[in-house]
């Protein structure tokens, strides 16, 4: 796990970081990794839960035999869903108008980052709400432009967990995203087992790089 760690300290308040994983993978290790370098670094942990997606990670985590009390101390942004998971501090509704829904989304997150000065903001289930609007594909560019809206905030480094072949089936989604991230890791299988691969990074000595996750 402490392996990646070194990937995690190359990245920068303000970047986005995006990781494809595929449906079938180890990506609840990646997760809890993430989790316990954010305690270890002292660094306040942000969720933006959409669509229950974080009750789905702790209950397949719990599975999986992997710690997730680490999540204990995290603050979530609940958005749609009926699950509760972690330390709930604001919920809103998923609106079917997405402007509305956009809105709502901009107020919530500032009033959670309020009295924050840094955090590592996960956002879990954004291919979820990509696939709620994907029947008008303005929304889904209105709703892709956001990542684009929140680059360069230092208050957080932003990294989205994102399920591969559901984004797949998203028009123009794919390239979109990885054109807009700063950093683009992908889970994948290798012979070894599998694999966290850095694929996009600022830092050219990063490119390329994979680390064990299972």
């Amino acid at each position: 796990m402490r392996k990646l760690f070194e990937i995690f300290k190359q990245l920068e308040p303000g970047e986005t970081v995006v990781v494809f994983y595929p449906p079938i993978s180890a990506v609840y290790n990646t997760f809890e990794a993430l989790l316990r370098y954010s305690k270890e670094m002292n660094f306040p942990i942000v969720i933006e839960d959409i669509l229950d997606m974080l009750h789905v990670y702790k209950t397949n985590m719990d599975y999986f035999g992997i710690d997730a009390s680490p999540l204990e101390d995290a603050l979530v942004l609940k958005i749609g869903g009926f699950s509760s998971a972690g330390k709930v501090f604001l919920r809103i509704p998923l609106d079917i108008d997405v402007n509305i829904h956009l809105r709502h989304h901009n107020e919530a997150f500032n009033k959670v980052m309020e009295n924050i000065d840094f955090a590592f903001n996960i956002i879990l289930g954004f291919d979820k709400l990509l696939a709620f609007y994907s029947a008008v594909p303005e929304d889904v560019d209105r709703v892709l432009l956001t990542l684009r809206e929140f680059i360069g905030n230092k208050k957080r480094t932003a990294i989205y967990f994102l399920n591969r072949d559901l984004i797949k089936e998203i028009p123009v989604a794919m390239p979109t995203i990885k054109d807009l991230a700063s950093t683009v890791l992908e889970v994948e299988k290798s012979e070894e087992g599998w694999i966290l691969k850095v694929t996009k990074s600022p830092k050219i000595e990063m490119c390329g790089r994979d680390i064990r996750v299972d």
